[in-house]
């Protein structure tokens, strides 16, 4: 007799950029065969992909870690949150089963596979260099007439004031000869603008 794959909702705060990750992820997750949900109450996992840029957006990425973790949910941190304060989320958030880093998203798979075995998984590299291209599976959570196209990631700039370079890495622009969905692909999905 085979055990059920868990049911794995996400929620998705933050950036477009945060979002794409988010497509990403739920598009691996169901590859692999994952139920995915948008209902938390139904999940076995939440994955909340999270924001660290400013401070009001870390306290949204709390606020919504700890009412996850009161519902005694199993919580896989993911994004920007995860990137910055890892040792501190470990410590603090006991439900938190797991950390994946920006750099990182594309392990999601392993990540819930890792924490079903009973496994704290700390997936954040220091080294930020995935990004992901067309051939990776995303599952689309925008409404039917948007999709968004990611065409840069990170900054070359240190500013004093900026955070961006230590959560998103150094900047990855697409090759300019780089191979792109046409948009005249999306259409098919249902998609009419690109942001």
């Amino acid at each position: 007799m085979t055990t059920p794959s868990p049911t794995i909702a996400i929620t998705h705060l933050g950036c477009e950029k945060n979002r794409v990750d988010t497509e990403h992820m739920l598009g691996l997750l169901v590859q692999a065969g994952y139920a995915v949900d948008s209902n938390e109450a139904l999940a076995d996992y939440v994955i909340v992909n999270t924001c660290s840029f400013i401070d009001a957006a870390r306290q949204e990425s709390v606020r919504t870690l700890v009412e996850l973790a009161e519902a005694q949910k199993k919580v896989v941190i993911t994004g920007c949150l995860a990137q910055h304060f890892q040792e501190e989320l470990l410590n603090e958030i006991p439900e938190a089963v797991a950390l994946v880093g920006t750099g990182d998203y594309h392990k999601i798979v392993e990540v819930i596979q890792r924490a079903e075995a009973g496994e704290r998984v700390n997936a954040v590299s220091n080294e930020l260099t995935y990004i992901a291209d067309e051939t990776v599976p995303r599952y689309r959570t925008t409404s039917e007439g948007t999709a968004y196209l990611r065409v840069a990631e990170g900054c070359n700039y240190r500013c004093a004031f900026c955070i961006i370079p230590h959560l998103r890495a150094i900047s990855d622009r697409a090759p300019l000869n780089r191979s792109w969905p046409k948009p005249t692909n999306w259409p098919k999905r249902g998609s009419r603008s690109w942001c």
